[in-house]
């Protein structure tokens, strides 16, 4: 597996592989579901397992490739981090390793939470990893992805600004 996928600058993580029909496969925990292990899954995987080991998110609060509604297509938002009462606190996007992130992937990202409200939105390629807090007009780069605590009073003070702006 280490042949053909790259390290990356996440701390590892261990994953459940097996090959089937000669396609390599991974156990998606959150998914709870095998699916081919794609050098985009590989970037997903590890970022999701950061995010429970690293930064205290509970898996539950954890969804991979949650479907949204935007402009009348059905789009997949790579990871997604809900609050207990299911309001999205961080928006991931995740590139394979060898492309490179680009306004693009960063607009991309922030199309989907325009559909979700998230305080924080994420892209990466598992080598490089840009955070953005969404709740400022255009959005400002944090220097790291913050804990799950931190994200919870990101979205709170998210909430009520827009509350106040929206004359609530």
């Amino acid at each position: 597996m280490s042949d053909t996928l790259p390290q990356l600058s996440l701390p590892p993580c261990s994953l459940k592989t097996r090959v089937e029909d000669g396609q390599l496969l991974v156990l998606d925990a959150t998914r709870k579901k095998w699916v081919a292990l794609t050098p985009e899954e590989w970037v997903r995987q590890h970022v999701a397992g950061f995010l429970t080991k690293y930064r205290d998110v509970r898996a539950g609060m954890v969804a991979v490739e949650s479907e949204l509604d935007f402009d009348g297509y059905r789009r997949r938002a790579d990871i997604v981090v809900y609050r207990s009462d299911g309001v999205p606190v961080l928006v991931v996007e995740c590139k394979a390793a060898d492309v490179n992130l680009s306004q693009r992937a960063v607009d991309q990202v922030a199309r989907y939470n325009h559909a979700l409200g998230a305080a924080t939105i994420m892209v990466t390629n598992g080598l490089q990893h840009f955070v953005f807090s969404a709740g400022t007009e255009p959005p400002s780069f944090l220097p790291d992805l913050p804990d799950y605590a931190e994200l919870l009073r990101f979205q709170e003070s998210y909430t009520r600004s827009s509350a106040v702006k929206a004359g609530r």
